[in-house]
């Protein structure tokens, strides 16, 4: 069958053009492609960069997690000393029979020991009360006059006091001290001196008997050296 001319003119005017729009097509996939192509691989740097980050951010995490270890350990062993002193402490308090009383600035109670309530009428409860509310069974009207002169001299003032069931006292205030030399207030202690008390006496009594009488009468040491004599001894001796 013959072609005519202007029939193969046609189609390859036909041709041409789907040939021209498959290759505008193709461009346009492979312009796509491209395109995508280099999204990709800015998404892989992104990536890439990530991975980077979170590799230093492990190793960073890693470090920090040691460091909390080894802190965590400097705490325990800390936290064992403190309750290790703080034990001691507490047995020392309760094994000592000297009464103390931690007073802050404005003469409020601010720590006690078990020994205060032999004086004092104090109950757990009274940390955070004026002193001046706490009854006592002391002689000691100038106590809140005392604790305030000891809070503005800073010096010490030491007494021989008698309770109401008549055993006899050292009191003593002094300043309340930090580690950092501050004054945070006074410190209240006593201890019974009864007996040293009675001796005491009782050597005085035995003192005057021997130096009034009219024997003679002289003291050795445990090596027979003489320490002492009375006036009998001396009208005897010479």
């Amino acid at each position: 069958m013959a072609w005519s001319l202007p029939f193969l003119l046609g189609q390859n005017q036909r041709l041409k053009g789907q040939l021209r729009a498959s290759n505008e097509h193709h461009e346009f996939q492979a312009e796509e492609l491209k395109a995508s192509n280099e999204e990709l691989q800015a998404m892989n740097e992104e990536l890439r960069s990530a991975a980077e980050e979170l590799e230093t951010s492990k190793e960073e995490l890693q470090s920090i997690n040691e460091e909390l270890r080894t802190v965590n350990q400097e705490l325990k062993i800390k936290v064992e000393e403190t309750m290790m002193t703080s034990n001691y402490l507490h047995n020392l308090i309760n094994s000592v029979d000297i009464g103390t009383i931690f007073l802050d600035r404005r003469l409020y109670i601010a720590f006690f020991t078990p020994a205060a309530r032999v004086l004092f009428n104090l109950i757990l409860n009274d940390t955070g009360r004026p002193l001046s509310d706490i009854p006592n069974r002391l002689d000691y009207p100038e106590l809140l006059s005392d604790a305030e002169a000891v809070l503005e001299n800073l010096q010490t003032i030491e007494r021989e006091l008698t309770a109401t069931d008549g055993k006899t006292f050292m009191f003593r205030i002094l300043p309340y001290r930090t580690q950092e030399d501050r004054i945070n207030g006074v410190i209240l202690t006593f201890f019974d001196i009864t007996e040293r008390k009675r001796l005491e006496e009782s050597r005085y009594y035995l003192a005057s008997i021997v130096e009034s009488s009219r024997d003679s009468v002289i003291t050795v040491d445990f090596n027979n050296m003489v320490t002492g004599w009375n006036r009998a001894s001396e009208g005897m001796f010479g």
